[in-house]
């Protein structure tokens, strides 16, 4: 059996598999000598397609037909910020399909392979509310490519698969117990508790950051964007132009040398956050007109500015359910932090993290995983071939409480509203049939969806062409039930059924776009 799990990242892609002696392995592109990372970036010369490092090179000496960052802007529609990053005359999803298509073409190619017979794809765990139709596209993306798609896990679920099995094989036994995952990678902030048991996973809460509506992500991506426009505007004296040679050349060589300069990028900020006097020269890199020096100060105030509160809040959020999940984050037998993605092995973004959880040392037990660095970047592929080939499994849980809106009358008479509730936010999924409302309503204008994700709660009124979701919507008197399912890969379906036996299917996603103009945030509290 041919089966692979797919890290498909906003930065680098990583594609995992068992290899012959049944061990997990990272492929490297390109043979031994290349690199287990695949920059997500494709470019076009004339008529050749590269992607990974060629096309990173390409990218870098200016060629106008390179694409990258497709990943975090697949659900954009925002033209003006489209055309930022070079997609005036094609889309993120066209780009990202071509992508995907050549990576897994070069892979059955170099491995000498006929066929894929099952893929796990990571997504962002946001993607489950935040942004669902980022989620669609990519299952497009695959039905398209005629993929034989197995499942679409989260992240930082893929990641906790690879730790259950890292530890299992150098214990001996299964970790039963707490796990928080903080995914930091180019473009999103994933933090998700989850509970083991016996190589079972089950998500408890989800928490962070992703879409930006004003630039790219919220995470690794843009801080090197920032980073390098304000050095390059105190050092010129000039704004740097987004989409030209230079700006991609200068980002992909800070990007370069931020993870190369690991050691010293430690040292330096860990100095400069104890005197801010030594504020020495870390490395640098150049341009056409002149050199710009990295020091620790620009990172460490550019950090501070765009993500350290996002960071902050989010785990903020999740270590408030602690008590409720019964979470003891003091005791490492049964508690684990696990830190993975690119941006975490970032000096900042550790400490962020060390120094919420009041940890005061190296030997903190609970940030043990037994991860080498080069692991924190490849356990999300690995964890998603674990799951591909079922050696770790989930426990579904639905990712949000969904029912109807409706009114009754008060015992004074008066109409007062309440929540007919279909399912709830992390109930445990039995199977993938359709739960109905106990309800059956009439006025088609009345019929509003009810959705919690636990940040907030929204109402969409479906009376925006109603005949294109409900079955026989012309029939006087006619009454209808509304009801909901999730699929395997989390996707929600509104099922609407008439008295006829008549009814209809529609993907949720399509719904909020659909209606968007009629979606109402109503809390942003968690309930």
């Amino acid at each position: 059996m041919n089966v692979i799990g797919l890290d498909f990242g906003t930065t680098n892609s990583i594609l995992s598999f068992y290899n012959k002696t049944n061990s997990v392995e990272s492929w490297k592109m390109g043979g031994s000598d290349g690199k287990n990372y695949i920059p997500s970036i494709l470019t076009f010369d004339e008529s050749d397609l590269f992607i990974g490092e060629e096309a990173k090179n390409q990218l870098k000496n200016g060629n106008k037909e390179s694409y990258s960052k497709f990943k975090i802007l697949l659900h954009e529609k925002d033209k003006v910020k489209l055309a930022n990053y070079n997609y005036s005359n094609k889309t993120p999803k066209d780009i990202a399909k071509l992508y995907i298509k050549t990576l897994i073409e070069t892979y059955k190619k170099e491995q000498c392979i006929d066929r894929i017979d099952s893929v796990v794809i990571t997504v962002p765990e946001i993607w489950l509310n935040d942004d669902m139709q980022g989620r669609m596209i990519i299952k497009e993306i695959t039905d398209e490519l005629n993929l034989p798609l197995f499942k679409l896990v989260s992240e930082p679920v893929a990641a906790g698969a690879y730790f259950l099995n890292n530890y299992k094989e150098q214990n001996q036994n299964s970790f039963n117990g707490h796990l928080l995952v903080f995914d930091y990678g180019g473009g999103t902030l994933d933090i998700t508790l989850l509970e083991t048991t016996n190589e079972h996973i089950k998500v408890l809460k989800r928490s962070g950051q992703g879409n930006n509506k004003l630039e790219i992500g919220k995470a690794g991506a843009l801080f090197d964007e920032k980073v390098v426009m304000s050095l390059y505007k105190t050092t010129f004296g000039e704004e740097l132009q987004r989409n030209t040679a230079e700006f991609y050349e200068l980002v992909l060589d800070f990007e370069q040398n931020k993870i190369s300069s690991k050691n010293i990028i430690d040292k330096k900020i860990e100095q400069y956050n104890k005197s801010k006097i030594l504020d020495s020269e870390i490395f640098k890199i150049r341009s056409d007109k002149g050199t710009l020096f990295v020091k620790a100060s620009i990172l460490v105030e550019t950090f501070d500015v765009i993500l350290k509160n996002d960071v902050i809040n989010a785990l903020k959020e999740i270590t408030a359910y602690f008590n409720i999940c019964g979470v003891n984050n003091n005791d490492p037998s049964k508690f684990r932090i696990i830190m993975v993605g690119g941006f975490s092995n970032f000096y900042l973004s550790q400490m962020a993290v060390k120094n919420f959880f009041n940890s005061k040392t190296d030997s903190d037990e609970r940030f043990r995983i037994n991860f080498t660095q080069e692991d924190t970047t490849l356990a999300i592929s690995k964890g998603a071939a674990l799951i591909a080939n079922k050696f770790v499994k989930i426990d579904e849980t639905y990712p949000m409480t969904i029912g109807i809106v409706l009114y009754r009358k008060s015992p004074t008479g008066e109409l007062e509203r309440f929540i007919e509730t279909i399912f709830t936010k992390f109930e445990k999924v039995n199977n993938n049939s359709i739960k109905y409302s106990d309800e059956k309503i009439r006025n088609i204008g009345k019929i509003t969806i009810y959705l919690d994700n636990g940040n907030s709660q929204y109402t969409i009124k479906l009376d925006k062409n109603p005949e294109s979701i409900f079955p026989n919507a012309s029939i006087e008197n006619n009454k209808w039930t509304i009801g909901f399912n999730m699929d395997k890969n989390n996707f929600f379906y509104l099922h609407i059924k008439d008295e006829l036996g008549k009814s209809t299917k529609t993907e949720l996603g399509n719904i909020i776009e659909q209606y968007k103009d009629c979606l109402i945030v109503e809390s942003k509290n968690d309930r």
